[in-house]
């Protein structure tokens, strides 16, 4: 093959996995309704500050409200750095969650093994590092025949979660 076509070649490649993943863009939406859209203006001053802190560098894409356990919960999804993270950060400024977007292949090898397993990939699966309570979780996002499903998974690939 001509190195010429290369530069064509993965334009396309990259073109059809943006179209084969379409149905799994938006991580939150697999799992729970989309927190309703706000401005950082609208958020309580610790809450706030701890966003501020957070996407220092980089750029808030999405900022929205929802309630969890019965307490305001501020969900987020900004571009730091040039990595794609999330955040719920509750109304005292408290960070209970975070997430990093991370190629699949850099997932641990008992992740990926239940993951090939699992998912039938057409295309380069969705793979996330989740922090909630001090545990490190991995998630993938692929689809179990047409159904988008995300798995949620402890270091040693045991699945603690499926959501459809």
């Amino acid at each position: 093959m001509s190195h010429r076509a290369f530069p064509s070649i993965l334009a396309v490649v990259v073109v059809m996995g943006g179209v084969g993943c379409s149905g799994l863009r938006g991580w939150r939406t697999a799992r729970e309704p989309p927190a309703p859209h706000m401005t950082l203006a609208e958020v309580p001053e610790p809450a706030r500050a701890t966003i501020e802190r957070l996407t220092v560098g980089g750029t808030l894409h999405r900022l929205g409200q929802a309630e969890q356990d019965g307490r305001t919960v501020y969900q987020l999804e900004a571009t730091v750095y040039g990595r794609q993270v999330d955040h719920d950060v509750a109304e005292d400024g408290t960070v209970l969650s975070s997430g990093l977007r991370v190629p699949y292949a850099s997932m641990p090898i008992a992740v990926r093994g239940v993951g090939d397993m699992y998912f039938d990939f057409a295309t380069a699966p969705m793979a996330r590092v989740k922090v909630e309570g001090g545990q490190t979780f991995y998630e993938i996002a692929g689809k179990k025949g047409k159904t988008p499903v995300i798995l949620k998974l402890s270091e040693t690939g045991v699945i603690l979660d499926e959501r459809k």
